[in-house]
């Protein structure tokens, strides 16, 4: 669910969004420079590009998956986008894939 809108229970930290994408960091990779995190997609972009760091503006850095962070989002507490339908859902933004298939 990439690149969507959710309906968060409580508002995340801006540490929870890409600083290029805006996106919710469901793939979020670590900078090697000042450890600010970037989306999977703005990460790729910006080194196909040999684009510098978005945050500190670094020429050069590595970034590497952060499991540990990608934990903490996907803990996160969102309403179902059926909402208005009726659907009473709430939970884990990591749950909700497996609950918008089941119905």
């Amino acid at each position: 669910m990439a690149d969507k809108e959710y309906d968060f229970v409580e508002q995340p930290p801006p540490d929870f969004f890409c600083p290029v994408t805006f996106d919710v960091l469901l793939e979020p990779y670590q900078t090697s420079c000042c450890g600010n995190h970037l989306s999977e997609t703005a990460y790729l972009q910006l080194v196909q590009d040999a684009e510098p760091c978005p945050v500190c503006k670094k020429k050069t850095f590595k970034a590497n998956k952060d499991i540990y962070h990608k934990r903490r989002v996907s803990s996160l507490k969102v309403r179902c986008p059926h909402k208005a339908e009726g659907c009473e859902w709430e939970g884990e933004l990591g749950s909700l894939e497996q609950h918008l298939n089941a119905n």
